[in-house]
């Protein structure tokens, strides 16, 4: 039975759960368990590191095209990109919104330390 995103952030995050758990019955068919679980690693330090990675890459190209005589300051333009990848990370059901409040009742590490 496939699972669709709904409006329940539960079932959402068991749809992602779903999607690591068929990646790596997949790759266990293929693949010895070391590789298996090298690339399942890869695969989860990536979904964890995403938001940090695109601001990251905001960083890199904002300073390489930033022109000092634009009508808008760098770092405030870094700051309204922050925030609607922050949206768009919700919109998308990427992130809960327990998670963008700093939830302590919410783990940080829900997608890495599930079992593949």
């Amino acid at each position: 039975m496939e699972r669709r995103y709904t409006e329940n952030a539960g079932d959402q995050m068991a749809s992602v759960q779903d999607i690591e758990r068929h990646l790596g019955d997949w790759l266990r068919a293929r693949l010895p368990i070391g590789g298996t679980e090298f690339i399942m690693f890869g695969v989860k330090m990536g979904w964890a590191s995403l938001f940090g990675g695109l601001l990251l890459i905001g960083l890199i190209v904002s300073n390489i095209i930033w022109q000092a005589d634009w009508p808008i300051a760098r770092y405030d333009a870094l700051v309204i990109y922050a925030v609607v990848l922050q949206v768009a990370f919700l919109v998308m059901r990427l992130e809960t919104l327990s998670e963008a409040k700093g939830d302590p009742a919410v783990p940080y590490h829900r997608h890495v330390d599930e079992d593949i």
